[in-house]
């Protein structure tokens, strides 16, 4: 019997994990600079096909590069007690790209604002007042799953479902940590994400135009290297707390011939940590000015696009607090598959929840008393224009 593979598509790069074999292609490695979602495609095409794959049954996990969280404010008035077109609240962990309906939504939940006060239903909103519904959703972007997934059929790969790949890895990995708010901070090269994930539900998804790249450009500014060189130095030195000892050590670097360019460790240490910590604030800054409580009940968990020496250990510092390192290549098949299975089974049981809500507002709704249609007539023809401002 086939297995499934997994294709874990980033900015940065794609992996692709079998039962027996990985690869892992990096997109700067490869010399692509216009990358698109076809490109994608044919990327994988090209690996599934190397090592001899099986293409129909593919699961893809999406980085957090590719998840768009937004909020829709609305107004309405409460007609009836019992709302035909209440906001369904809902959780799809695994996307069925079958049965998607052109949209990439995975959760949807509402709340209801009434005279300043925040509800989880409309029940509590008494009849004929005005309120506000605030429809917060959390979504793949539309255009770039509906190109890759088209690009996918083009050359014959079959998806069997859609994973964000935190949601894969936070429940390959289930900690035993009380917090139920868990926050992923990516610094990828170009961009560094915050995702947050509560009660295993990714409700905010923050993105900054600012990645590992910007120490890298900084070191090669500060010193007048080359961007190679400057990367070389970074993977080698990082930022460490140097020794008394080693304050005064100099890095002496080969230009041209015999000619030497010499770089102070101690001057390369303080480059790289104050350009780690502005992309810290940065994106820190972000997530603060979203969610208020940020630091309050979380776990942090971070990533980082290549080693750093020293990041953590910054990063432990500007937040107060220790953070857990994750990296993509801790991930095995056998983890991934119990964890796909995990979220599959927490899915089901959420179907059925929510099939018993929606019996239960249509058998509300059948059996509510004639009086009420009867008032709403009476309110949408001589009350509700009353209510409408005037043209100017």
């Amino acid at each position: 019997m086939e297995k499934e593979v997994f294709i874990l598509i980033e900015t940065e790069k794609i992996t692709v994990i079998s039962e027996k074999i990985s690869k892992c292609v990096n997109f700067n490695e490869k010399g692509i600079r216009n990358l698109s979602p076809e490109v994608m495609a044919f990327i994988v095409r090209e690996t599934l096909d190397e090592l001899s794959l099986k293409d129909d049954k593919v699961i893809l996990l999406l980085g957090s590069g590719f998840i768009v969280c937004s909020e829709k404010i609305t107004a309405d008035i409460k007609k009836q007690n019992v709302q035909e077109n209440t906001a369904i609240e809902f959780y799809n962990r695994v996307l069925l790209p079958a049965k998607s309906t052109g949209d990439f939504i995975f959760r949807q939940k509402p709340r209801y604002i009434f005279n300043g006060k925040v509800y989880n239903k409309a029940d509590a909103i008494p009849l004929l007042q005005k309120y506000f519904v605030n429809k917060q959703t959390t979504e793949y972007d539309i255009n770039f799953l509906s190109k890759l997934l088209s690009s996918f059929e083009d050359n014959e790969i079959g998806v069997k479902g859609i994973v964000s790949l935190v949601s894969m890895y936070k429940s390959c990995f289930r900690t035993q940590s009380n917090n139920n708010r868990s926050i992923f901070l990516a610094f990828d090269e170009d961009s560094s994400i915050a995702t947050v994930i509560e009660d295993g539900i990714i409700t905010k998804n923050i993105i900054v135009n600012c990645g590992m790249n910007k120490i890298v450009e900084d070191v090669s500014n500060s010193f007048d290297l080359s961007m190679k060189i400057s990367k070389k130095l970074i993977d080698m030195y990082g930022y460490v707390f140097l020794p008394k000892e080693y304050v005064n050590y100099v890095i002496d670097i080969p230009v041209y011939g015999k000619l030497m360019q010499s770089v102070g460790l101690a001057e390369l240490s303080y480059r790289i940590r104050e350009s780690f910590k502005e992309i810290i604030n940065g994106l820190v800054s972000s997530l603060s000015s979203k969610m208020k409580d940020y630091d309050i009940n979380s776990e942090f968990i971070s990533t980082y696009s290549f080693n750093l020496k020293g990041a953590n250990t910054l990063l432990d510092l500007v937040l107060n607090r220790e953070i857990s390192v994750y990296c993509c290549s801790s991930l095995n098949y056998n983890d991934l598959l119990d964890g796909f299975n995990v979220l599959c089974a927490e899915d089901n049981a959420e179907k059925i929840k929510l099939i018993a809500e929606e019996e239960k507002l249509d058998e509300n709704i059948e059996n509510q008393p004639a009086f009420i249609d009867k008032l709403a007539n009476i309110f949408n023809s001589r009350i509700k224009p009353y209510l409408v401002d005037p043209e100017i």
